[in-house]
Parts: structure tokens; sequence; C-alpha cells
């Protein structure tokens, strides 16, 4: 039968009733249909007003191994929008669990048995599903060596002549001419520019690979500073990081060894450089204070070495703005926007520093790195008069070669700062990084503010190092393993409700519930958000109460004539959430919304149970609940919803705009103070 023949049918049978009985009252229910499918028409016949929708999990065993639980998240770890949809154990080979219907990925972590990250993976929903495996994962392409022309290493190129003032407050270089009152750092050691250095375009990485990195609760977020201890990315990292030891690289067979620009956010125009030594000369810190000083990228802000695949070359901050629209959860940025950095390879000058150039290092060679912070001038290539030379803008990836230089550390960050007075400066940090295929990629990251400046976040400028080496200590660091790390919160779910007191203002705020639970878990929360009715409203599950206290009464308020939290911002403090024991097979996709309901008590004292779900019987159905997003804000009392988010209409009528509550209209609905 057509939809439209059983509008007519129902419209008529309505109707009819109420011309044969007469004194018989139109019910709330009856009252409801006949306004809402005259408000917004004809309802879709596959609509159950649930955005929540039940997928299922298929694990390849192998790809967990050391794992002791999978996590399922809404979106990448660290990113606002991210919430913990399901917990499993790792021994699970497969399971199911909700999510949010209008998302097309999901984002997996398995953690081992010290809560460390094992495996992290972006997973493609397809046919109401996901596959758990190495295959699934996001990737960059591999760059092998092998596809660069890698047959003309660039020659010494002009020496560096005026290096500015030179700073030895330890008298480390007792031999050194003063000039001008202050030591010439030139006859300290000599520095080169590279002739004709060869940028060429690196590995691709997307927002999506950079959030567990970078992102707002990445591991190296920008400008981070904890709210509790006040410490910052170098702070809270510094158990893993053996800094004492700073960065130096050890290569540990004959080859290339290249630095790929892969992502960066400062706007100082720095210079970035290299150090080499034999295995023989690394207890030999004269020697190494000494050695020539090769000046590899000339221009290593971001706006140089980062580019956009639409747009060129990202501006000095934009990966940082970017990322916060990532953390937000705009798609667009997650996938759409992948960044391909810059790849330089250093070159070796033959033991003394100055013989014929080759891209090989032989084994046992040490590399360690510096960078210039080179001032505000973009294309002055010669360290001029603005990029001087001085105590502050030079510093080393080895922290005693900032101590000999006099470069310390500024004012430290959090409660137990004192450990850094003194101390010299450390710049730069290595740690390993899981490439997304299975493999290990040593990263290091580059804080570029000058002296008590300095926000140490370690993320001006990030490096893959690649070659072969010798990394005994790297360890691998991801999101979650510091001290303070935690789950995301639970997945939840608003349900916004009509009581039925009238049925006139589809303002779905007379109750509005928020069901939280994760998949695999037997304990389910329910608060109540908001109470836009004036009828006393109980919360039922499967048929029993929830509590023994009205919806008003759990928001702190004993009349239940007061609207609360329905206004242009919540003024009532939202209840503390209830425990519910619920099945292992629990769901909140289901037509009757996880068998949530309210159970309303009408004036002449008798109790009406409003729930969801098609009624048996009932060809047309329409909704007292909707199940929507938990960051969701509902209408303001007598605002009706489709006023609020007009897309409302087409999802109601086609299922199409499942995002309809994403885009509300200003003014309109209640601001929760998120």
């Amino acid at each position: 039968m057509h939809p439209k023949t059983l509008l007519k049918i129902a419209l008529g049978a309505i109707c009819l009733m109420s011309c044969s009985q007469e004194t018989l009252e139109i019910t709330p229910e009856e009252q409801y249909l006949r306004d809402f499918i005259k408000k917004f028409g004809l309802v879709s016949p596959d609509q159950n007003w649930n955005i929540a929708v039940r997928l299922s999990a298929n694990v390849d065993g192998p790809t967990v191994s050391g794992a002791t639980e999978i996590c399922v998240l809404t979106a990448p770890l660290g990113s606002d929008a991210c919430r913990l949809a399901a917990r499993y154990p790792a021994s699970a080979k497969s399971f199911s669990f909700d999510f949010p219907g209008n998302l097309t990925r999901a984002y997996v972590v398995a953690y081992n048995a010290d809560r460390r990250i094992v495996y992290s993976s972006s997973c493609e929903i397809k046919n109401s599903s996901i596959t758990i495996s190495r295959a699934s994962k996001s990737s960059r392409a591999a760059i092998d060596d092998s596809q660069f022309d890698l047959s003309n290493p660039p020659a010494l190129g002009e020496k560096v002549t005026s290096l500015g003032t030179f700073s030895d407050a330890a008298n480390r270089f007792p031999d050194v001419p003063e000039v001008d009152g202050e030591k010439d750092r030139a006859s300290v050691f000599s520095m080169y520019h590279l002739d004709k250095v060869t940028r060429f375009d690196g590995a691709t990485w997307t927002y999506e690979e950079l959030q567990p990195l970078v992102g707002k609760d990445g591991v190296f977020p920008e400008s981070y500073t904890d709210p509790e201890t006040g410490y910052c990315n170098l702070r809270r990292w510094e158990d893993r990081l053996h800094l004492d030891k700073g960065v130096e690289m050890v290569v540990a067979k004959d080859c290339p060894v290249s630095l790929g620009i892969m992502c960066g956010g400062t706007e100082r125009y720095n210079k970035y450089g290299y150090i080499y030594y034999s295995d023989d000369k690394a207890d030999d810190k004269d020697y190494i204070a000494r050695a020539n000083r090769y000046i590899l990228i000339e221009a290593g802000n971001p706006d140089a070495n980062i580019k956009d695949k639409n747009k060129g070359f990202v501006g000095s901050m934009q990966v940082p703005t970017l990322m916060n629209f990532a953390s937000e959860g705009h798609d667009w940025a997650l996938s759409n926007f992948p960044l391909t950095g810059s790849r330089y390879y250093l070159t070796y000058y033959g033991e003394d520093g100055t013989g014929e150039p080759t891209y090989t290092f032989p084994a046992g060679t040490h590399i360690i790195f510096f960078e210039i912070i080179a001032g505000y001038t973009k294309d002055d290539p010669n360290l001029g008069a603005e990029t001087e030379l001085n105590g502050e803008n030079i510093r080393y990836s080895l922290p005693w070669l900032n101590d000999w230089t006099a470069h310390f550390r500024g004012e430290p960050h959090g409660e137990d700062g004192s450990k850094y007075d003194g101390n010299p400066a450390i710049k730069f940090v290595k740690f390993g990084w899981d490439d997304q295929e299975g493999g290990i990629d040593t990263l290091v990251g580059v804080e570029d503010g000058v002296m008590s400046g300095s926000d140490d976040d370690m993320n001006d400028i990030m490096f893959i190092v690649n070659g072969t080496f010798k990394n005994e200590e790297t360890e691998v660091l991801k999101p979650g393993d510091t001290p303070e790390g935690n789950d995301p919160d639970a997945q939840s779910w608003i349900l916004a409700i009509e009581d039925l007191g009238d049925t006139d203002d589809y303002d779905f705020n007379d109750v509005v519930l928020e069901i939280s639970h994760v998949s695999g878990e037997t304990t389910a929360t329910v608060r109540a958000l908001a109470a836009g009715g004036t009828l006393p409203v109980y919360v039922e599950f499967n048929g029993e109460l929830v509590s023994d206290t009205h919806v008003n009464s759990w928001l702190g308020e004993s009349n239940t004539k007061n609207v609360l939290n329905v206004g242009a911002s919540v003024t009532h403090t939202q209840a503390e959430p209830i425990k519910v024991t619920v099945p292992e097979d629990f769901s909140m996709a289901t037509d009757n919304m996880g068998g949530f309901a309210i159970r309303v008590k009408r004036p002449d004292g008798e109790f009406t149970t409003i729930e969801a779900g098609k009624k048996a019987g009932q060809p047309l159905h329409t909704p007292w609940i909707i199940c929507v997003d938990g960051s969701w804000s509902w209408p303001m009392e007598r605002v009706s919803i489709e006023k609020a988010y007009p897309d409302f209409q087409q999802w109601v009528t086609d299922g199409s705009c499942a995002d309809w509550w994403k885009t509300p209209v200003k003014g309109t609905t209640v601001n929760r103070g998120k």
C-alpha cells in the first residue's frame, strides 16, 4: 500500500472516531500524531529516530600481538571529539558496538598489560563493520632512497666568517682570542654553507596520522601546559626521552642519512645543520666542540618545507591551526589535506671534514644536530646583521655542548622545575613513532624558543631521521603513555523527549537525558540534563524506575512547574549520573533506544509511559523520543526543533541529512557551556 494511502486511512480513522463518538476525547498520543503529520509531512518508513547504529568488528589476531585490550574510539586519540565507544579483551576475534551513524571511520587502539599502546589504526566502516588489521591501517607511502638522484652531493660552500659573539662563561676555550672584548667564535670551529643542497619531496602524512603526534591531546601538542602541574611537553616526557644523553645518531652500516620534515609550527626562519665525527672521537668533547658545522637547511621554517596537497606550501603556523580543526572533529581536516614534507640528505666530507663529498656515511659515524635561530629574515642566506649568531640563537642536540657554550635552560615549567635551574638547554628530543606499516620511525623534535621565552613544546619542527642507526635507547611514544593519560570519556547519547503535556511546540526539551555506555561493559550511566515540561517525570529502564526522584528534583528543583535548563544557557547544575546495570549485549542502537523511557504523572494522578519505537498496529510512527549524539544542544523552550535545526525536516521525511543535529540556528539552542 502506498504511504500516502496509509496517511489518508490514518487521518480518516481519527476523523471518523471523532464524528461517531463526539464525547470521546482525543488522546494526547493521537493529537500528537495528527499535529506532527500536519507539520512535518509523511515520515520515512525507515525512520527510527535514532542516530546510533550497531557495528561489528573483526579482529586479525596477529595485528594485536602483545595486547591485552582493544578500544574503539569515535575520533583520533587526543581530539576533542574522541569518545570511547567499545572496550574488549584483545583475545576477542569479533565483537559488536554502538557508534554514531554519521561517521565513516572508527579509530582503534590496543594496549598491553602496562597500559602502553602497541597498536593504533583508523578503520573504514564498510557494510556496518570494521576490520582491525595491519592492512586496514592508514599508511603513508614508504620512501626508497633509490628513487632520488644521489649522484651529485653538494660541495662545501662559503665559509661563515662573521659569527658574532661567543659565550664561554666556564672558560672551556681558554685559547680563543677575543675581539672587542668577546671571544671569537670563528676561531673555535669552522661553519659552512653547502653548495646547492637539493630539497626533495619526502613522506606524505595526513592530519589523521599527525593527530596522535601533535593534536590537542597528542604526544607533543602545541604550547602544552598541564593544568595541574604546569608541565610542558618536555617535562611530562622527561623519563622517557633520556634527556641527559641528548640526540645523537650512530650509523650502524654504510648508508645515506636524511632528514624528512614532517610537521612544525613556528614563525621563526631557522637554519638547521649537523656535525659528525668518527667513533674513536665520541668521548673527545674538545674535538666535538671544535668540529666543522654544516648548514644543511637554510630556510627551516614550515612554510618553506611542508606542502598541502591542494594549496602548496603551508603557512608558518597552519599545521597547529588545522590540527585544532581536526581536534574538533572536522572530517575535511582529517582526510582531505595530506601534507608532504621536505627531505634533505646529509653530505659526508671525509673524516677531516673537507674532502670529496658523498651521500654515504661510513658505519660508526656519529651525527648530532644544531639549530640557528636566524631571526625573521626569510630570504637572508648569509647570516647578516639581523641573523647574528650569538650565545642565544645557536644550540645543539647534545646538552653538554650547550653547557660549554653557556646556553642554559631558562625558567622551568612545573612544580618541581628547580631540577632544571643552571642545567644546559634541552632543545632536541628523540623518540620512536609507529610508522603505520609495522615499523618504527625515529623522530627528532626541536624547540626554537629563546631562553626563558620557550614553551618547550618540542614541535617547532619535527624531523624523521632516515638511515640505519644504533638506537638502543629510543623509546616509542604514544598518547596515553604518560602517567596522567586516561581513557577518553565514554560515548554518550542524548534522549530528547516530548512528555505530551503539550503537543504543539515540538521543542524536544520536556526531558533531556544523557546515556553513557561503553560497549563491552555491563554498566551504563543516566543523567538528567534538562526539564522543559511542567509535569512530574520519572526515568525508566526496561520498565523499572531508575530512581524514585523526579527529573526536576534530580536537577535540584522540587517544584515540577519550573522549567530547567531550557533558556539561553544551563542554569541548574547537571545532575549526578545514576549507574544502571545492563546486559552484555546492551545497545542504544535499537528501536526502543536501549529500553529507556519516561513515566509521566498526569494532572488526574494517573501515570503514562512515553517510550520509543513503533507501536503494534501503528502504521504511522512519530517521535516522542529521539536519540542524538551526546554533544548535542537542545532547542530552547517553545522553539520548535525544525526552527532550531532546519535540516531536521529533511531527516524526518526521507532519512537524509544525518548530520542535521550539528548545525543549529544561532540563538535557538541552549548553551551547554562546553
